[in-house]
């Protein structure tokens, strides 16, 4: 009896070592793996004219549909940014900040007006989208 006991006891401990093993640690989430637990889709642009002078364009506005594709909720706030770039420059950026407790399968219809100086055309802009935890103190910025 004190056989098994024991036997069960080690097989618990391995299990558990091999499940810690295999698991990341919430509290090690990053930007980089924030960011790939969400997805755009549904991206329409629209140009801002200059009133009066309909050649000129002032800003964007950029509606899209943040989802996440992830595992985990993502327990802390973080900020969505969209950035217009040119030849390594900033042009124009705007931001979203989405509250804690961001779930699995939850989607989020936002709004962006990135403003900038006024321009002839959009050639050459890039599109740079990233995502950042904005409270980095918490025990676990990810979980269930």
């Amino acid at each position: 009896m004190k056989r098994l006991s024991i036997y069960g006891l080690l097989l618990g401990i391995a299990a558990a070592a091999l499940i810690v093993s295999c698991s990341s640690d919430p509290r090690d989430l990053d930007n980089d793996e924030l960011s790939s637990l969400l997805s755009l889709s549904n991206v329409v642009k629209t140009e801002v004219r200059r009133p009066g002078n309909v050649n000129e364009i002032t800003g964007l506005i950029v509606d899209t549909t943040v989802i996440h594709t992830g595992f985990a909720t993502i327990n802390v706030p973080f900020r969505m940014t969209w950035a217009l770039r040119k030849d390594g420059s900033t042009v124009g950026s705007a931001w979203q900040d989405f509250p804690a407790r961001f779930s699995p399968g939850q989607s989020a219809s936002i709004r962006l007006v990135i403003p900038f100086a006024a321009r002839t055309d959009l050639d050459g802009l890039t599109d740079i989208v990233t995502f950042d935890l904005l409270d980095t103190n918490s025990l676990s910025p990810i979980g269930n």
